[in-house]
């Protein structure tokens, strides 16, 4: 009965089987078919057919020796000749042989074993990545294996690494060497297994790192922090590794310079945005100072007009003082113009103490008195009254006055106050007593001073009985008194 026999060449690709060589062998002979794996197949299939139903019995088939030829291009062969050898008997039907198993390649991702996603690293850096993944199809990985890159940020690593030999069921870890990318952000590659026969197959898997943006250089200046009005400064910055700057609302490059002339003071502010989308900024303030005010120079003149005298005798101080704040002769405070006569009874000397706008200056005149006494000064002072200003809540002033017979040229005086008080009531013992104080007083025979006291009064709630003293002090006296009996002046002050 004439047969036919072919080999079937098969690959396995991944899920697919495909017909990839279909060869004749001419048939005859008693030689046995040779399978080789030179032909790279993974499957060998021998197929007979018969031109028509044999009858039951015993076969043997041979090959002839030849070289194979592909029957696609050849056309259908000459069917080889089979002979019988033996008589054919009755035997039970053949079972048919099980269908060979299709070999599926299958992949799936198990876990990152380094540089899990999100890993930050610096521009540059070595990255050792190794997945896990595990043989989830039915073929052996074996030689020609390989994990390939397949798109995204390839990170200056290899095309493919090859993958070591792995059964069905078991996990293979696979190792790259990449760089990390030079530029900020976040960057992913993606990876996929491959067979033997160049086909990629499994899930994909990836490697993803972050490179963060390098810390801004941010500097801003000016040469000058103050100017008079009409002058100018020079800003100046110095801004690397950012995405904008701003003067203001302007842009600007990252480095650069300008003239500012402000006519008040001002604050400039740098604007900076990062890499990152993040915002800084720096300030610089420029103040305008006022222009000097022309001060009008202080003029002082103190004298006398005799400065040297005779016991007894007297001479006038004259003063002109312009342009100052305040003048004290003694202590004494007096208009910048003016002139008193005096009598000391020896040597003294008079102290001008000015003060003007920024400072403070003193002058003296010293009236000399030939032969005269050291004996203290006679004067008879008398506190002529008392008087509170600003009511209902005011200071208390004390007036005194000089009946003489010597004038009090810097003389020490000392003064107390005391007061009681109630609400309207009948009037209370001496219930606030101030502590004596000393003032240096130049006052002629005639004249009359007022003093501020140390004692203020509330007329909304209380009604005072305010008293009064003023004499030479215990200690330190510069002049005697002849009268006691007027250093005392009482008065009530109240609604």
């Amino acid at each position: 009965i004439p047969l036919r026999v072919e080999l079937w060449v098969i690959r396995s690709l991944g899920d697919e089987m495909r017909l990839t060589q279909r060869l004749r062998l001419p048939v005859g002979g008693s030689q046995e078919l040779v399978l080789s794996p030179d032909l790279g197949a993974d499957q060998y299939r021998v197929r007979v057919t018969a031109q028509q139903r044999p009858e039951v019995g015993r076969y043997t088939i041979a090959v002839e020796p030849g070289v194979a030829e592909d029957i696609d291009s050849v056309g259908e062969p000459p069917l080889p000749t089979v002979t019988s050898t033996a008589t054919p008997t009755a035997s039970p039907t053949a079972t048919p042989p099980p269908t060979p198993t299709v070999c599926v390649d299958n992949a799936t991702f198990v876990t990152d074993v380094t540089v899990p996603d999100g890993t930050v690293v610096t521009p540059g850096q070595r990255i050792d990545k190794v997945w896990r993944l595990r043989n989830s199809g039915n073929c052996r990985w074996g030689p020609g294996y390989t994990a390939g890159f397949v798109s995204g940020n390839q990170m200056g690593g290899p095309a493919a690494v090859p993958v070591a030999e792995t059964p069905p069921g078991g996990t293979a870890d696979v190792a790259v060497a990449l760089i990390a990318p030079g530029t900020p952000g976040t960057h992913t590659g993606y990876w996929q297994l491959r067979n033997a026969a160049g086909v990629a197959f499994g899930t994909k898997f990836s490697v993803q790192v972050t490179v963060p943006s390098p810390p801004a250089s941010i500097s801003f200046s000016a040469d000058r922090t103050e100017v008079a009005p009409g002058q100018c400064a020079t800003l100046r910055w110095d801004v690397e590794d950012v995405s904008a700057v701003y003067l203001g609302d302007e842009g600007v490059v990252g480095h650069g310079s300008r003239s500012v002339c402000p006519s008040a003071t001002t604050t400039y502010t740098l604007r900076v945005v990062r890499r990152d989308g993040g915002t800084e900024q720096r300030q610089v303030t420029i103040r305008v100072t006022a222009p000097p005010t022309t001060q009008p120079a202080v003029s002082i003149s103190f004298g006398a007009d005799k400065t040297r005298l005779n016991p007894g005798e007297c001479t006038t101080l004259r003063w002109d003082v312009e342009n100052v704040r305040e003048v004290y002769i003694n202590g004494q405070g007096v208009p910048g113009h003016g002139a008193y006569q005096v009598c000391p009874a020896s040597t003294t000397n008079y102290d001008m103490h000015v003060v003007y706008e920024g400072g403070t200056t003193d002058r003296r005149v010293t009236i000399e008195v030939s032969g005269g006494s050291s004996a203290p000064v006679s004067a008879d002072i008398a506190v002529v009254g008392l008087f509170a200003d600003n009511l209902p809540v005011g200071n208390v002033w004390v007036q005194v006055t000089n009946y003489g017979p010597g004038n009090l040229i810097n003389a020490n005086l000392e003064m107390k106050c005391n007061s009681s008080g109630t609400p309207l009531g009948p009037w209370s013992p001496w219930s606030h007593i101030e502590s004596p104080w000393l003032h240096a007083v130049s006052l002629n025979v005639g004249d009359t001073a007022t003093f501020q006291t140390q004692m203020t009064v509330d007329t909304n709630q209380y009604t005072y009985q305010v008293r009064c003293a003023a004499a030479p002090p215990g200690q330190g006296a510069t002049f005697t008194d002849p009268d006691w009996n007027n250093n005392v002046f009482s008065t009530a002050i109240g609604p």
